[in-house]
């Protein structure tokens, strides 16, 4: 059996949805499978307890 997809929504300026949907137009795949692939791979890169994420603002708020 397939596993399940989940929706998730993330907020892109206007400049950051044009680039990622130009990238996915260049390569003939969908706008979601290239942010999908961008996930996973961001997920892999930092794997493990002593990863360095930037989850906080400028100003010290969470992102």
């Amino acid at each position: 059996m397939a596993e399940k997809i989940q929706r998730v929504t993330v907020n892109l300026t206007p400049k950051e949805d044009a680039a990622l949907r130009r990238f996915a137009e260049d390569r003939q795949v969908s706008h979601s499978w290239v942010a999908r692939m961008a996930i996973v791979e961001y997920l892999e890169r930092h794997a493990g307890p002593q990863s360095n994420l930037p989850l906080t603002t400028a100003k010290g708020g969470r992102r």
